[in-house]
């Protein structure tokens, strides 16, 4: 689940409907449905670009939802399997972790593009966050129980 300032509104993931649903903050109603790549799982919110990035873990793809318009405005393909997401802010990179290749990889979101960074972390790394005052990116890896700190 994240929040868009901009128009008020909650985008949470639906794995099993292919789908990212938006509830209006105001009236705590659903205001739409979103299609996406298969098994979204994780959100992350740009505040740089007002978008909002899905990770599909089954058809290993990122979608990019434009909020203003509720729609998808690009899917970066090829990303393997996510098993975590954020925005860094700083850079204006998606960070996310393909928990299978034990990396954290990132797409460009000026361009919406996969850069060549491939990040090697511990084992099966799950989910990540940014800190800002640090400027840095933090994974969390289940199986050798440990966090890495990347930057």
């Amino acid at each position: 689940i994240v929040f868009c300032p901009i128009n008020n509104c909650m985008y949470v993931a639906l794995p099993t409907s292919n789908s990212v649903i938006v509830i209006n903050c105001s009236t705590n109603s659903v205001v739409g449905s979103i299609p996406v790549g298969n098994s979204p799982q994780q959100l992350a919110y740009n505040s740089n670009n007002n978008r909002v990035y899905s990770s599909n873990i089954g058809s290993s793809s990122i979608s990019v939802i434009n909020c203003s318009t509720n729609s998808i405005s690009a899917t970066v393909s090829g990303v393997g399997q996510c098993s975590g997401i954020t925005y860094d802010s700083a850079d204006n990179y998606i960070y996310f972790s393909i928990a299978g290749l034990n990396s954290v990889k990132s797409i460009n979101c000026s361009s919406n593009t996969l850069t060549t960074m491939n990040i090697t972390v511990g084992t099966t790394p799950s989910s990540l966050t940014y800190n800002s005052v640090s400027n840095s990116i933090y994974t969390a890896n289940l199986t050798s129980n440990n966090i890495t700190v990347i930057k």
